[in-house]
């Protein structure tokens, strides 16, 4: 069966090859200048993705989740690495956690790793970020822009909930800069009523290695 599904996909892939190719032999010849500009143009860092390079470095966080609302947060410490890849076009994003998460017959102690990667889609016009986790097997997808001062970043995506069994259920994350080593980072269950949606908050705060350092 794995043979039968190897020549499969490499039949499929020389018919598609050939096809492109009469396609391609049928349109009018393309000026290799105006493609070079094209991509440049397209796919160049851009401004955009210089208010990236903020978030780089080595944070420390302080992480606080609420499971009903209302109640107290659970509290979690970890650390958080933050650098552009691929020429400035994309941040990666490493976060490292031991996660105390309480219940009626005590405390679990679960250690979190989470991997994020966000750009400027240029063509788009917005920002994209991906986000996974040792929590879930699912992948989050979010797009947002910054405002006109730069330091407020919002995000708007949507998840699969997997304790009600909800799909495609909305969120928001804003980022706020309070200082250039201090970023505040909150999530937003949009279907939950005004003023207790927010489930939680991530304190990030530059380590001195990396602290910005001033004129």
């Amino acid at each position: 069966m794995r043979f039968q599904q190897l020549a499969c996909g490499f039949v499929m892939g020389i018919t598609t090859a050939l096809f492109a190719g009469l396609v391609l032999s049928q349109e009018p010849e393309v000026d290799p200048e105006d493609s070079r500009k094209q991509w440049e143009k397209y796919n160049t860092p851009s401004e955009s993705h210089k208010k990236l390079k903020g978030y780089e470095g080595e944070w420390d966080v302080v992480m606080k989740l609420w499971m009903d609302g209302d109640g107290e947060p659970m509290i979690s410490h970890g650390e958080m690495d933050s650098e552009l890849i691929f020429g400035g076009r994309f941040l990666r994003t490493d976060v490292r956690a031991k996660m105390e998460i309480k219940y009626q017959d005590g405390v679990w102690e679960v250690p979190f790793e989470g991997l994020g990667i966000t750009g400027y889609d240029t063509l788009r016009k917005k920002y994209v970020a991906v986000w996974i986790d040792n929590f879930t097997n699912s992948i989050s997808i979010s797009e947002g822009q910054h405002d006109k001062s730069g330091k407020v970043f919002t995000f708007f995506g949507k998840q699969d909930d997997w304790m009600d069994g909800v799909f495609d259920k909305p969120y928001k994350i804003v980022d706020r800069w309070v200082t250039d080593d201090k970023c505040i980072s909150e999530m937003y269950d949009l279907t939950a009523p005004p003023g207790e949606g927010k489930f939680l908050e991530l304190v990030a705060t530059r380590s001195k290695s990396t602290q910005v350092q001033k004129d």
